[in-house]
This record gives structure tokens, C-alpha cells and sequence, in this order.
């Protein structure tokens, strides 16, 4: 096996070239460092809420957003905060969203919060759809300053998800690379670069 086609990009083979061997993500977890930019953003989403704990929840919401941002931008996978419910103060105000938008195959990524202590990850049911390209786990260091990306599932119906059923990373690379690419997205982004 090779790297997919649609993730090969020169600007990133280096980056790729660390993660994959054989086919497969030589990692089981992968880890992104979160910078004070990130920590800035989330706090101005954070501020606006009306309680302590929905703060904290819109506040580490956003931080495995942009985990998965960075993870995807260094694997050349096109995304779009600006199109998710969680990027904007309506989406923040009415539910646990932390949603991220990959425009080349038309559908969102769910990228859920679990802590160190926690054996299983709470997904509301509202986010439960058979629309999501899937659902990426996303554990935050204590301090805010690194994210540990710990697997993926194609499908939640549950309201709590343990950590033994998270698939890898590998997983999610392949269940993108089975589905349909947004043909209209890629042409229009191929001619912004000519």
C-alpha cells in the first residue's frame, strides 16, 4: 500500500513520510501542539457563554477543533472552519457542537473532547448522524498546550462510546479515500492556483 493519492502533496511529504509506513500511520495516537493562538480563539468563543461549564465545554470544543484542523492541513485535506455550526455564535449557543467541514467530499467531521480520566467519550445525541463523514476523539493535556488525537468511528448510536471501540487513524484516512469526492470543490480550488 501506498500513500492515498488524495492526501500526497510535496508541501507535506516530509510530515507524511514521519507518519506512515507501509501503508499505515506508524502511530497509534498522533499529538499536536496548540499554540497560543488557538488558546486566544477559544477563549473569545469561551467568553460569550453563559455559564462556567458551557464555557469550558465551547472552550475545549473549539481546541479539538483546530487539533484536527492542523492535522488535516499537514495531510493536505482541504477543511473549512468558517462552515461549522461550532464556528459560529449561533451554533456555540445551542448545542455541543464541534464540527469542522471538509468541502472536498461535501460533509463534517464530528472532533469530540475525552479526557485523561474519562474511560468513555459522551456524544449527544443531537450530533448523532449517519451524514458525518465520522467522529475523530481528541484528548487535551491539562494545561491547554497539546492534543492528542486517539481514533476515529465511522457511525456513533450510542450516547457514551468507549475508548476500546475507537478505531485508528488509518481507518479514517481509508473510510475517506471509499467516498465520493466533491468534483466541483476540487476544480474550483484547482483553478484558484493556476
Amino acid at each position: 500500500l501506498k500513500i492515498p493519492a488524495i492526501y500526497q502533496n510535496r508541501r507535506n511529504q516530509k510530515y507524511l513520510k514521519l507518519l506512515w509506513e507501509g501503508g499505515k500511520i506508524m502511530t497509534d495516537t498522533i499529538t499536536i501542539e496548540l499554540t497560543n493562538e488557538h488558546r486566544a480563539q477559544a477563549y473569545i468563543f469561551a467568553k460569550n457563554q453563559k455559564t462556567p461549564d458551557r464555557a469550558k465545554e465551547v472552550y475545549e470544543n473549539t481546541l479539538a477543533i483546530v487539533a484536527i484542523k492542523n492535522l488535516l492541513d499537514n495531510l493536505g485535506i482541504n477543511n473549512d472552519l468558517s462552515q461549522g455550526f461550532s464556528w459560529n455564535f449561533l451554533g456555540q449557543q445551542i448545542g455541543n457542537i464541534a464540527d469542522l467541514y471538509l468541502p472536498d467530499f461535501d460533509g463534517f467531521v464530528e472532533c469530540r473532547v475525552i479526557h485523561k480520566t474519562e474511560s468513555k467519550c459522551h456524544i449527544p445525541q443531537d450530533i448523532q448522524s449517519d451524514d458525518k463523514l465520522g467522529y475523530l476523539f481528541v484528548e487535551l493535556d491539562e494545561t491547554y498546550k497539546t492534543a492528542e488525537i486517539l481514533g476515529f468511528i465511522e457511525q456513533v448510536s450510542v450516547s457514551e462510546l468507549p475508548r476500546s471501540y475507537f478505531q485508528s487513524l488509518d481507518r479514517f484516512l481509508e473510510n475517506l479515500e471509499s467516498r465520493p469526492v466533491n468534483i466541483s470543490e476540487l476544480v474550483k480550488r484547482h483553478l484558484e492556483t493556476i
